[in-house]
């Protein structure tokens, strides 16, 4: 939405149907446009190189589970967010265990650990190396 309300335009999806409504939901609250799909981030419907910005909150294990080990799943998603960057594309990912962010051809450019309710994830932003 942020995004958005800059200009920006924005596309999104999430595995999750109540998380597609409620993102719908405040985009018209807040007057924007956007692309909000049902999605699973391990095969994303996008072309290779084809987006320069991605800004993701990977589940953390905690509140929003899925239906493998942890490590497998952010194997997959840093593949695929890999796989649609440009080339002088950023990634920012939202997430408690950093430590299971492995990419190929990208390298971490900024790291910064916040607080968010009683807990401290970290603010990991990638860039091509390429």
């Amino acid at each position: 939405i942020e995004a958005a309300l800059m200009g920006a335009s924005v596309q999104g999806g999430d595995n999750d149907p109540d998380a597609i409504k409620a993102t719908r939901q405040n985009m018209k609250d807040a007057g924007v446009q956007g692309q909000v799909e049902q999605w699973d981030a391990r095969v994303l419907p996008l072309r290779d190189s084809s987006n320069k910005r991605i800004v993701t909150n990977l589940p953390w294990g905690r509140q929003t589970f899925v239906n493998e080990e942890l490590g497998s799943f952010y194997t997959q998603v840093c593949g695929e967010m890999e796989r649609i960057i440009a080339a002088e594309g950023r990634i920012a990912i939202l997430t408690s265990t950093p430590h299971l962010l492995h990419f190929n051809y990208l390298q971490l450019i900024q790291s910064l650990e916040i607080s968010l309710f009683g807990q401290n994830p970290t603010i990991s932003v990638y860039g091509s190396t390429r």
